[in-house]
């Protein structure tokens, strides 16, 4: 934090706790301590309040908010009482990013200046809290209900132009907001009116009615809304909202503090916080913090011309980045250039791309069939039919045109990366790297490093995945496909052995639904297809023979003809992509081999979702003594954004926290005998137990 003075009066009051000006306990302190003494000063007559020219605050640092809760909402709400009362004109000077409390103390001041393209929004909501410095009691009064409920509901950040962002500032300027505020607070401070703050205004006094009625219709919404943490808060916001126009101001802090402070204490409100914090951790790569030597990526080859090699292309594009896409015949890189070309055209269509847009970025794609054309990419990504002698014949003809130094990645499901690397003379240079759903639209990539790759090809790598193509880069040490794929395999074997005991593959996806999963177990394997799951499972099946009662049925129903969604028949009956329970589905699974016993009672929902979540956080247990993952919490990442695990629960180590460790690790033991493998729990429970450790303290 820094002040300084301009020869006309002003006191510039400088955000400064780089790269994120996020406010943190003591950034919050030394604020107020520069304020008080601005509003002290009898030399000083306007204070500027402003970051720097990338970010003017992003808001409360949630590390300090999880060690102090309540306390730290507190103190950023008094320094918004202060700046809202300093008995001197305050503008605030909006650069780069602000948002949720940073936003908050722009809403305190009295008047705001920004730079065009500035980015300004509350994301609370998707963080499992709402603003508590004041920003539902401002925000209103500023905007109406109808827009502010929009933007704090919505939860999104967005450029201060746009309306209705646009009402909160005095100036939006194309340079120097700093200067342009300074002489906006002069202007306030010479002029003699009188300048008001928010709190001065009545919500709602322009027309009381319409603000009811935006309150009432926002809930009509919400009450169609699935029950869950994001409903709850919104629920809560808006109660929120409406004490804005039914409470005196000092009241409705009062009411929007007490709301804060019991949605912090919800497990829904942990599960998101510790989701968000879990992916800020994945970005602390080992192998990029030993290397000083990433190189940058400006040209990317792909090898390919199917799906997959055309998400991968499309994913680079949108980034700006230059694509040579490579296929062995003329026709499959005809057939990439279209599906690449058919995105962009519905993008267009529907309004999401410009045609100017879409111009520019099939402008930055070549496609040939002529190898040595790649050798101008300083990153091939192979992304080929996920067969291991294919993918080694590919790998050994590139290392003949890749320049030195290029790194070759491979996007394999199941073939480890050292076997893949065995065809070059350069395995340094060979590293896995696996989006999670089609390229272009997934958030998650995993860089994958086999036993020989060199730091700094990870290094370059995770750079490049997360600042030129802006996804969320985890590490993982599995040396063979994405880190979900063993805790998928653990909670897929668990869900059939309970089949095997007689619950119904319905009964286990309903539980599963009902505690947060975005899909049941078996409707996913449906969904992928039963014949790539069997694929999936058969090349692990050396190092997990655990699996065989899953492969054998998922072999008999393939057999059958029931491979899943696609071809309207697997574990269920599918109709217009809607599965349905089907019993003659239990006869294919069963064929041969003798039906379960059906007159037992069915488990309880929450039983079947402990088992299910004791298996997939055992797994991960192995899979970081394994070296597979750095910290649970990463395993938290991956399973929550690449396999439909419910956020506002963390992910499954978290979950498996929450639930308690010691009633994990009873749940495993009561189905140790029947499957040892899959049920044992892992020693690192016993450990944490012993010794009072968390497991979400090991980030």
């Amino acid at each position: 934090m820094s002040s300084s003075l301009t020869g006309d009066g002003v006191a510039v009051l400088r955000l400064s706790r780089p790269p994120r000006n996020s406010l943190t306990r003591t950034a919050l302190s030394e604020l107020s301590e520069v304020l008080d003494s601005a509003i002290a000063d009898a030399s000083v007559h306007a204070i500027v309040l402003c970051g720097d020219a990338r970010v003017f605050s992003i808001g409360l640092d949630l590390d300090d908010m999880e060690e102090l809760g309540p306390a730290l909402a507190a103190q950023a709400g008094g320094i918004c009482e202060t700046l809202d009362q300093a008995g001197k004109p305050v503008v605030a000077a909006l650069s780069g990013h602000a948002t949720g409390a940073g936003l908050e103390l722009a809403l305190a001041a009295h008047a705001r200046v920004a730079r065009r393209g500035t980015r300004a929004g509350f994301p609370e909501i998707a963080r499992g809290l709402l603003p508590a410095a004041g920003g539902t009691q401002r925000l209103p009064r500023l905007i109406g209900a109808r827009a502010a409920l929009d933007l704090l509901i919505g939860g999104r950040v967005m450029a201060v132009q746009t309306e209705p962002m646009a009402k909160l500032f005095t100036q939006i300027v194309d340079n120097d907001p700093e200067g342009a505020a300074e002489q906006v607070a002069l202007d306030m401070a010479q002029s003699g009116a009188l300048w008001l703050g928010a709190r001065a205004r009545v919500a709602g006094e322009e027309d009381p009615a319409a603000y009811a009625r935006a309150i009432a219709d926002r809930r009509a919404e919400l009450s169609k809304a699935p029950e869950g943490p994001w409903r709850m808060i919104a629920e809560q916001i808006a109660r929120c909202v409406e004490a804005a126009q039914l409470l005196p101001f000092e009241a409705g802090l009062e009411f929007e503090r007490a709301a804060f402070e019991e949605v912090l204490e919800t497990d829904g409100s942990d599960g998101l916080r510790h989701a968000y914090l879990a992916e800020r951790c994945a970005a602390r790569m080992p192998d990029a913090a030993k290397s000083a030597h990433a190189s940058s990526i400006e040209t990317v080859g792909v090898v390919g011309g199917g799906p997959t090699a055309a998400g991968v292309a499309l994913c680079c594009l949108d980034a700006g980045v230059p694509v040579v896409q490579f296929d062995r015949v003329a026709s499959g890189v005809e057939d990439a250039r279209k599906r690449i070309a058919s995105v962009y055209d519905t993008a267009v269509s529907e309004g999401r791309l410009t045609a100017e847009m879409r111009a520019t970025r099939l402008g930055l794609w070549t496609g040939t069939a002529h190898l040595p054309d790649l050798g101008r990419a300083q990153l091939i990504v192979e992304a080929v039919a996920d067969n291991l002698e294919t993918k080694q014949r590919v790998f050994g003809a590139l290392e003949h045109v890749a320049p030195q130094g290029a790194i070759l990645a491979s996007h394999s499901m199941i073939h480890p990366i050292s076997e893949i690397a065995g065809s070059t003379s350069r395995p340094e240079d060979v590293v896995g790297l696996f989006f999670h759903g089609p390229a272009h639209h997934a958030r998650l990539a995993e860089v994958i490093p086999g036993p020989d790759t060199d730091d700094a090809t990870v290094a370059t790598l995770a750079a490049f995945v997360r600042g030129r193509l802006g996804r969320l880069g985890v590490w993982s040490g599995t040396g063979r496909g994405p880190m979900s794929e063993p805790l998928l395999t653990a909670l897929r074997t668990a869900a059939w052995h309970m089949v095997e005991q007689g619950v119904p593959p319905d009964h286990v996806d309903a539980a599963l639904r009902r505690h947060g999963m975005i899909r049941g177990v078996f409707e996913a394997m449906d969904r992928v297809g039963l014949d790539v799951v069997l694929k999936r499972l058969s090349a692990q099946a050396g190092r997990a023979d655990l699996t065989h009662g899953l492969r054998s049925c998922l072999a008999r129903l393939t057999e059958a003809e029931r491979r899943g969604a696609r071809v309207g028949a697997g574990f269920y009956q599918w109709s217009e992509g809607t599965p349905h329970p089907d019993d003659a589905a239990i006869d294919f699974m069963f064929e041969g081999v003798g039906r379960p016993p059906s007159d037992a009672p069915l488990p309880k929902a929450r039983q079947i979702w402990l088992r299910l979540l004791a298996v997939m956080a055992n797994a991960g247990a192995r899979l970081l003594r394994d070296g597979g993952a750095l910290r649970p919490s990463d395993i938290d990442a991956v399973m929550v954004d690449g396999a439909g695990f419910p956020r506002w629960r963390g992910g499954p180590m978290h979950a498996a926290e929450r639930a308690g460790l010691v009633q994990i690790v009873k749940v495993l033991k009561e189905q140790a005998d029947t499957l040892p493998e899959l049920y044992t729990p892992d020693a690192l429970f016993a450990d944490l137990i012993k010794t009072g450790g968390r497991l979400s303290v090991m980030t």
